[in-house]
């Protein structure tokens, strides 16, 4: 995981405990895989960003 997307995500999460449960649980809008199975992908790393942005926008994602 890069350091923008750890920053990003803390900056929603309350802390890092919490971040790091998301990106191992299963997300409906990646197809129910994790989103750290995700940044394995071509293009995860920008899917998962958008979902963290949504969240931080009160965004259902």
């Amino acid at each position: 995981m890069n350091k923008e997307l750890l920053t990003e995500a803390l900056g929603y999460f309350e802390s890092k405990e919490e971040a790091t449960r998301w990106f191992k649980t299963p997300n409906l809008a990646l197809g129910l895989i994790t989103p750290e199975d995700c940044l394995k992908r071509p293009g995860g790393t920008e899917q998962v960003l958008d979902i963290i942005n949504k969240l931080k926008h009160g965004m259902t994602a």
